[in-house]
């Protein structure tokens, strides 16, 4: 996208948009970030996100409606002249600075007034995914570790179930720190988690993975 007007010192053009964005925000860090990913690694096109869209919930003119928007929103098209703006969303990213932790409830109210799929909070350390429950409608926490490719659904990546976590691991702030999955298989881990935890779990996934081969081991 060829940007033609002059940028301020510590601006830039948002990578999907071209809108000009503060750089010099934490949060602007992690957003320009996360849209690479979701180019890069779950092959969703700049043409479908747009950034800090106006989520309509509730009353049409309220103030939290002016004041609060979604940091990226992936829709299901990549014209926008034929987008619903609640009914053609397939994703919504709540973004923070690093150092904050809440939002989590925001994002899922955005999903939970609009026809979006999937939600993704994260402050560039920590990540936390969110579905919409495909018989119920209800927005779920529960467990789920990535969000589907472009042209995927849940059903295709699969999830990991509560009941199927070593008791230690249940909590969902632990979850929540132990992993950050990406394409390249690595696992990041914050800092808080000690490495005993961090191995457990890394074991855990493995007889998750491969119950077959666990299984026949000595």
């Amino acid at each position: 996208m060829e940007i033609t007007e002059t940028i301020k010192e510590g601006f830039i053009a948002d990578r999907a948009t071209g809108k000009i964005v503060d750089f010099r925000k934490p949060e602007e860090i992690v957003r320009q970030s996360y849209e690479k990913e979701l180019f890069e690694d779950y092959d969703y096109k700049y043409e479908q996100m747009d950034i800090e869209v106006s989520i309509q919930r509730g009353e049409k003119n309220s103030l939290k409606n002016k004041s609060e928007r979604a940091d990226i929103v992936v829709y299901t098209t990549v014209d926008k002249t034929k987008r619903d703006p609640h009914r053609d969303i397939i994703g919504i990213v709540e973004l923070k600075r690093p150092t904050r932790k809440e939002g989590v409830k925001q994002l899922m109210s955005y999903m939970s007034a609009t026809s979006c799929l999937w939600g993704v909070w994260t402050n560039g350390e920590e990540i936390e995914y969110l579905y919409r429950d495909p018989k119920s409608g209800e927005i779920r926490r529960d467990y789920v570790f990535q969000i589907p490719k472009n042209g995927e659904r849940f059903e295709d990546i699969g999830r990991i179930a509560k009941d199927k976590l070593p008791p230690k691991m249940a909590g969902r702030n632990r979850i929540r720190k132990i992993l950050f999955l990406r394409k390249n298989k690595l696992i990041k881990t914050s800092k808080t988690i000690n490495a005993i935890e961090t191995v457990s779990f890394m074991s855990f996934l493995i007889r998750f993975a491969f119950p077959t081969a666990t299984a026949a081991a000595p």
